[in-house]
């Protein structure tokens, strides 16, 4: 089967090979991109023929919806889908001031094993093919018309899957029949070896936020035992800024007595103003059978940034109700019924 990123060498293919006209792979992906119609019976314009030809050999739909969970004080929606090998993964969907961010997911679970996240204690199944995470996409874009944004924040490292992302951008990006701006795409990571060079080769001014939590080796060690160190990450840092002109985040997350106190919070600002970088401060959502709690003095260190002239933002608790927040997506096997 044929996913369903038709690049341009696969219609060349089908095409040559007498399969199909190219007006009618046109009309499919039209219903696909634009009109979010997946089922074949009901794209009225393509014959019988190419019906046919579309289901015996276009991936359709490898992901099926399990459930939705809503909260609706936040705006904040959970989709779990199951993939075709029986995985149930998660991916969210924010809404804020009338524009949709997808926060989807690149692997089944999180070999990195961050000590403070619900994905990484679960552990590492396989990555997530290019096509299933254009399908979450265009699943999303189902459900509420419009997708404004993309984090790739959801379960899974990135970069450790980084062919497949990139594939999967660049089919969005370079999509004739709807094109996605990649100024609206974020992709995060806890910090992998060359992750720079990965978004240098990208050559898409795609925006970066960088998973820091901590500036001390000994802490990050402690809560991120498989990501870079320090010196490691920050030379990544300036390879980036070298080559990239777009200005990093950092994510930072508040764990009490953890990453909140006055030393981590002091270089946390001298790391920031070397890089003039954004700063993401995260509230930790708790997770059942974490023993980390959230930080007592939020209030405290968003005035300190403030008073030091950091550019910083707080993401408040959403989707804590149905596990759908920062920090809390697991995965599963579907049991067999």
């Amino acid at each position: 089967m044929i996913d369903i990123i038709l690049d341009e060498q696969t219609r060349i293919n089908i095409i040559n090979q007498g399969k199909i006209k190219s007006f009618r792979i046109e009309q499919f992906l039209q219903w696909i991109f634009i009109h979010s119609y997946f089922d074949l019976n009901k794209m009225s314009n393509l014959d019988k023929l190419s019906k046919e030809f579309f289901s015996q050999n276009i991936e359709i739909l490898p992901l099926k919806i399990s459930s939705i969970l809503k909260e609706e004080e936040t705006d904040t929606m959970k989709i779990l889908l199951e993939t075709a090998d029986n995985f149930l993964i998660e991916m969210v969907i924010l809404k804020d001031d009338g524009r949709n961010t997808l926060c989807l997911s690149s692997q089944i679970g999180c070999p990195m094993a961050c000590k403070f996240c619900a994905t990484g204690n679960v552990g590492y199944s396989r990555n997530l093919s290019s096509s299933e995470m254009l399908w979450q996409f265009l699943i999303a874009q189902q459900l509420v018309k419009k997708v404004d944004n993309i984090v790739i924040m959801g379960m899974g490292e990135p970069f450790l899957n980084f062919n497949n992302v990139e594939r999967f951008i660049k089919a969005l990006v370079f999509n004739k029949i709807k094109p996605f701006s990649p100024r609206r795409i974020t992709i995060s990571t806890s910090g992998t070896k060359n992750f720079a060079k990965k978004m240098i080769g990208l050559g898409l001014p795609v925006k970066l936020s960088i998973s820091l939590h901590s500036p001390f080796d000994y802490i990050r060690k402690q809560i991120m035992p498989n990501s870079l160190n320090i010196s490691e990450l920050l030379n990544e840092c300036d390879l980036y800024i070298k080559n990239i002109d777009k200005r990093i985040t950092f994510e930072y997350i508040l764990i009490d007595g953890i990453t909140d106190t006055e030393q981590s919070i002091s270089e946390l600002v001298k790391i920031a103003r070397k890089y003039s970088a954004f700063v993401n401060l995260i509230s930790y959502n708790e997770v059942e059978g974490i023993n980390y709690k959230s930080s007592k003095k939020e209030k405290l260190i968003m005035i300190y940034l403030d008073k030091e002239n950091i550019k910083y933002s707080f993401r408040y608790k959403r989707g804590q109700k149905i596990k759908g927040a920062c920090g809390q997506l697991v995965w599963e096997r579907k049991k067999n019924q």
